[in-house]
Formats: structure tokens, sequence, C-alpha cells
């Protein structure tokens, strides 16, 4: 959404109204309330506000608003006060902070190509706070990955893993390389739908994450 004025105001609305409809069940549902990163001071104080009002977790876009990353100081206080309050940050795979060319290529040309690389955004994601310094600063940050299945998890970990040593190697600026897999045995979790491949790789990932 390009109005950044409107989605504010839209994501604050839903949180209430999602707070009051999860307060109705008698503590038998528990809402995730979502942050608008597109303005990381709002966010920032949208969190505040959320957590105040007893939401356990929050969501935000699978991809960085344009021109940003993750990892840039901008969100620096978003992520502590996430670790701080114990609230896991989700990335669901219907919420992006926009499309980026190659994705609404696919979109338009190929269907098969743009569901088989859903992933694809939130992989992107996953390096910026894995291999850029998020997760260093913030080893009790909680990430999970909605619905973008996890059969994929175990061969990108060990791809990842590969590619952060090798750049290192030739670029000593980047982060001195940490074990990815422990990372995300740590910190992250996914969740699945329809996932064969999961079954076969669960051991490679971790159980329980």
């Amino acid at each position: 959404m390009r109005n950044v004025e409107l989605l504010v105001a839209l994501q604050k609305n839903y949180n209430d109204w999602l707070h009051d409809f999860c307060t109705d069940s008698g503590e038998r549902l528990y809402g995730i309330a979502a942050l608008p990163m597109q303005d990381p001071t709002v966010a920032m104080t949208e969190l505040e506000r959320v957590m105040a009002l007893g939401y356990k977790g929050v969501i935000v876009p699978g991809n960085a608003p344009k021109g940003t990353r993750y990892s840039d100081e901008v969100y620096e206080p978003i992520w502590a006060l996430a670790e701080e309050a114990s609230a896991p940050v989700s990335f669901h795979v219907g919420c992006t902070s926009h499309s980026p060319p190659w994705l609404k290529e696919w979109a338009a040309t190929d269907s098969i190509a743009l569901y088989g690389n859903t992933a694809a955004l939130v992989q992107v994601t996953l390096v910026e706070l894995m291999c850029h310094g998020v997760c260093e600063r913030h080893p009790n940050l909680k990430l999970v990955v909605a619905e973008f299945n996890a059969g994929w998890i175990a061969y990108w970990l060990e791809r990842i893993d590969q590619a952060w040593k090798r750049e290192h190697g030739t670029n000593p600026g980047m982060p001195k390389p940490q074990n990815v897999h422990e990372i995300w045995q740590r910190q992250c979790y996914a969740n699945i739908e329809d996932d064969q491949a999961t079954l076969h790789t669960r051991d490679l990932i971790g159980e329980k994450h």
C-alpha cells in the first residue's frame, strides 16, 4: 500500500478489533498484531501499544520496505523490544511490503514459477536477520516463517552457511560467519500446510522448529 497514513490507520484499527475479539474468547484465542514497518517510528509506537494491550506476538511484512533492509539501524529498536517482550515476530506468505519487479514479472507471465518460489522473499529477509547481525545482537528474538512450508529449509540453511563463509573470505567487512543451523534452532520456527518434504528433513532443522 502506497498510502502509509492509511496503512497505519488500517493496522491500528485491525489491532484494536482483534484485541476485542480475542478478549471475548475467554483466553482461548491470542492475536498477532500487525506492525506498519513502512514507518519504523510509528511501528515502534504501535509495538509498545499492542504489548501493553496484552498481545503475545506481531506480524511484519515478509520483505523489508522498499529501499531498506531489516538489518538497518532504523529497525533495531523494534527487534530489541520484541526480544525483551518475548514476542515472536512472524513473516506470513501473503504479507509483503512491496513486490519487486521480478516478482511482478513472474506473476504476470508464469504463475508456476511464482508458486514454486514462494519462499524467495522471506529467504532474503532471513539472510538479512541471520547473517547481518540482528540475530547475533538479539539471541532471544524469535522469528516465525508462517505458511511458507518448510521442506526447503534444510537445503537452504546449508547453502547459506556455504555462502556466508565464502563471502567473508573475499569481503572481510561481512560479519564473522556463524553456524546458521544453530541460529535457526535457537531462534526460528516454521509452520506448514501440505508439505511431505518437511517430514523427511525435520531432523535436519529440528522437530520443534
